[in-house]
């Protein structure tokens, strides 16, 4: 629920910047159509649900009139076009980036969109970014935090979240402040990621980090997106002799990753999250107990 009002908060702010662009009237005096592309099946479907729900809601308070102390809530449509009404179509890309990329190709050419949003997956949002960027349609990523999104010299990519370089030097110095404060003994950090940009963007930034903080990386540890047996992984974290492990999974693998620690009676000291899975409704509700006490970063408080 936390994540839907998080994200219905970020879609209205979206629709508010797509109302500025010329060419979002200049496609349909009375409505504006948007792209929205997430995954509505596979491993992170419940978490493309939440998204869904969240825009749905925002695309109902934009075009209605509403008492409410909420971006573009109290006027009818979008004021700065004449009250032009916002309609959205959605697209499941599945968590694959070559789907992201095609879904992105036929909302510009066949629904004729003034503006894509998406994609979740860093990997999906830089292939469907590319497609947005060769047909000069504005896309705006309000939750993918690969640090190349944005190093890439787009003129038409933008995104409202933080990346991961801060979120893990936040990691860092969160431990450092708890070896000062609380005389919590962590030397060393297992990193352990998925195979997509996210999870390598992660590892990177991590790495760094480690570095400039004096943490020792005992593992750096690469696995399959959507495996069905982490026992090998848990098993080399565990002989990393790590005192922290800090994971970058989407949501299934998040899952599996909790069952596995508790299967084979792993605990290290502390596990940091780079958010993704491990704050998914679905986590939540499959893990119950067994998927409490990890500590997660999340791009702002409301």
């Amino acid at each position: 629920m936390k994540k839907t009002w998080r994200m219905l908060y970020v879609t209205l702010g979206v629709f508010l910047w797509v109302s500025a662009f010329p060419a979002a009237g200049a496609r349909a005096a009375d409505q504006v159509r948007i792209g929205a592309i997430y995954p509505m099946t596979g491993p992170a479907a419940s978490t493309g649900a939440e998204m869904t729900d969240a825009i749905t809601l925002a695309v109902d308070i934009i075009n209605g009139k509403y008492d409410l102390d909420l971006p573009l809530a109290r006027t009818k449509g979008l004021p700065n076009l004449k009250g032009a009404t916002i309609k959205v179509i959605f697209a499941d890309h599945q968590g694959k980036p070559d789907i992201g990329q095609a879904e992105a190709e036929r909302m510009i050419t066949t629904e004729k969109v003034a503006a894509l949003m998406g994609c979740y997956y860093s990997s999906v949002t830089t292939t469907a970014s590319i497609a947005a960027e060769r047909h000069k349609i504005p896309f705006l990523n309000p939750e993918s935090t690969d640090p190349k999104l944005t190093e890439r010299g787009f003129r038409y990519f933008f995104r409202t979240t933080p990346f991961d370089d801060p979120f893990a030097e936040n990691f860092f110095q969160f431990l450092n402040d708890m070896k000062k404060q609380k005389k919590v003994k962590v030397d060393s950090v297992a990193i352990v990621h998925e195979n997509t940009s996210f999870g390598m963007g992660v590892a990177v930034a991590e790495k760094k980090y480690a570095g400039k903080y004096g943490y020792k990386v005992a593992a750096d540890i690469m696995y399959a997106e959507k495996g069905t047996s982490f026992v090998s992984e848990v098993q080399k974290l565990r002989a990393s002799g790590a005192d922290v492990v800090m994971p970058a999974s989407y949501t299934a693998d998040a899952i599996l990753y909790m069952k596995t620690f508790k299967d084979l009676r792993y605990m290290p000291q502390a596990i940091l999250a780079m958010d993704a899975g491990y704050i998914a409704e679905d986590y939540r509700k499959t893990l119950g107990k067994d998927g409490e006490y990890v500590l997660s970063r999340e791009v702002w408080a409301l």
